[in-house]
């Protein structure tokens, strides 16, 4: 793409990025504990990943699956923190109720919550775009990186996201990018509603901004002229067909009943007759 770029009316390079994003479900991680008469360990956990939690308690207590009950009567709320945050407290439950053959109950503040369950990746996106005069991007090449804290969890999950949705409704004929997952000093990051997808939307958003910008047109511009089109055969940069792609119906259709037209014009009038 890069000499694509190079050719092309419009070139833009610059960056995008957000901070980190802490879970506040109205329930913290919370796990109880005990054993049932066939000397089972019984565990009742606010969870979204059963299969997950109960493996890693048949790793920390080394008992077979069958000697151990998960049950999930509620998250509490979850938000993604509690795939995979959750697994400690439930362990340290379940080890507790073993050793000492009796009930135990473990709750976390919401300040230990708050440090341990780590929230969202924060990400940078440095990117260079080449476009038309008129806003058509032709080109995008793009290296993102994924601040995962000092463990693994979910981040090369939310790294893949992140690349394969960094397109989100927009065609661009020649495309690369890339995500890199960073080790680092804070607290592991974990899955948050639309892991990965929600820095995705943020950083496409802002690079269009860009766009808009450097040609003189207004951001909704530069997003219509840039759809992907249903029936045209065009594929995603991650190879998937787009078929039946119903945005343009919908973005259309919100534009009508909001009236955006109507609203714009006197936007553009007020502003005109009224510098700063």
């Amino acid at each position: 793409p890069k000499e694509t770029i190079k050719s092309c009316d419009i070139t833009v390079k610059g960056s995008a990025e957000e901070g980190s994003q802490s879970h506040f479900y109205m329930e913290t991680q919370t796990a109880h504990a005990t054993f049932d008469e066939d000397d089972k360990v019984v565990v009742w956990a606010a969870n979204q990943f059963p299969s997950g939690m109960q493996n890693a308690l048949r790793s920390v207590l080394g008992l077979p699956c069958n000697k151990i009950l998960l049950n999930s009567r509620r998250c509490g709320g979850a938000f993604g923190g509690k795939i995979t945050r959750c697994i400690p407290v439930a362990c340290g439950a379940a080890m507790a109720a073993y050793l000492l053959k009796r009930h135990a109950r473990f709750v976390l503040d919401r300040n230990t919550d708050l440090l341990v369950t780590g929230g969202r990746h924060s990400y940078r996106l440095d990117y260079e775009v080449g476009a038309t005069k008129e806003g058509l991007i032709k080109a995008f090449h793009g290296t993102a990186y994924l601040n995962g804290g000092v463990d693994q969890d979910a981040t090369f999950f939310c790294a893949m996201a992140f690349n394969q949705s960094l397109d989100q409704v927009y065609f661009v004929p020649e495309w690369k990018s890339e995500t890199i997952a960073i080790k680092s000093n804070l607290p592991t990051k974990t899955a948050m509603r639309g892991p990965g997808e929600i820095q995705a939307s943020h950083a496409m958003e802002t690079m269009l901004a860009h766009v808009a910008a450097a040609t003189g047109k207004t951001v909704h511009e530069i997003r219509e002229l840039n759809f992907y089109a249903d029936g045209t055969g065009n594929t995603t940069p991650a190879g998937r067909p787009i078929n039946h792609f119903t945005h343009h119906i919908l973005w259309n259709a919100v534009k009508k009943n909001a009236k955006f037209d109507e609203r714009q014009a006197k936007v553009n009038e007020f502003n005109s007759a009224n510098r700063l």
